[in-house]
């Protein structure tokens, strides 16, 4: 793969997973299910600057990386990655079964009307596809928050080394919202709102805010997850809520 602009730099699998890889959203990142990935992406404006100079976090590089896992792995994405996951999990649906699916929790939005859900009131089952976008990587695991909870367990027994090596770059963006990345996890050493290193992941879309955790001074492994965010809502800045269970768990 190589942006256009610049053919002789290659875009590595460590530039998309640290989100460096000059791609941007602004063309979109939910492809039409008979477009092919390398349609999409030679037919829109997919990248925003040169690979390896720059962050710009980009949901269509977890596309990108699906489609390259399912290349290698000659599986589909959910076939691949479901069977690592705590149980029950699934991505868009896809994986869980429908007495477990019935179980489901939609995502809210709150306003004047009160709580509207934004998606998963009802499932439409993907028809097939020629990409991977079809199972939404970039965040449509569907998983309970016991299942969270587990992926972040998994921080704590997993190689540090490898988790803990920032990819491309390192600093401090969106007001502390993002300091660097690993592959694919959000690296804090001096977060402005925590006062140990973390490691692990934020989720922010539909009403939803939630995150999956590790604390490695403190050995202390946490998930949550919030519902029913108001509408109109897209800030990346910490809620109320957010930050008492951060400072909860700093407490322990």
């Amino acid at each position: 793969m190589r942006n256009p602009d610049y053919p002789d730099v290659p875009v590595t699998l460590g530039m998309v997973a640290s989100h460096s890889a000059g791609l941007t959203d602004d063309a979109g990142y939910v492809l039409p299910s008979q477009t092919s990935l390398e349609e999409w992406c030679t037919t829109r404006q997919v990248f925003a600057c040169q690979p390896s100079v720059y962050f710009d976090y980009a949901n269509l590089g977890y596309v990108i990386l699906a489609e390259v896992l399912e290349r290698m792995s000659g599986m589909s994405f959910t076939e691949a990655v479901v069977p690592h996951l705590p149980q029950p999990a699934g991505f868009n649906w896809q994986g869980v079964t429908p007495a477990q699916a019935a179980n489901r929790l939609p995502t809210y939005r709150s306003g004047a009307a009160g709580f509207e859900a934004q998606i998963d009131e009802d499932i439409v089952a993907p028809g097939p596809s020629r990409n991977a976008g079809v199972f939404s990587p970039q965040g449509g695991l569907r998983t309970s928050l016991a299942g969270l909870l587990e992926l972040a367990e998994g921080l704590r027994h997993a190689d540090r080394i490898e988790l803990w090596t920032p990819l491309m770059w390192r600093g401090i963006f969106l007001d502390g919202v993002f300091e660097c990345y690993g592959s694919g996890l959000q690296i804090y050493y001096q977060p402005r709102f925590y006062p140990h290193e973390l490691i692990g992941h934020f989720g922010k879309a539909y009403g939803f805010s939630g995150g999956v955790w590790y604390d490695v001074k403190a050995k202390t492994s946490f998930a949550y997850a919030l519902n029913g965010l108001p509408i109109g809502d897209e800030s990346d800045a910490f809620s109320v809520a957010e930050s008492k269970i951060f400072e909860a768990v700093a407490g322990i």
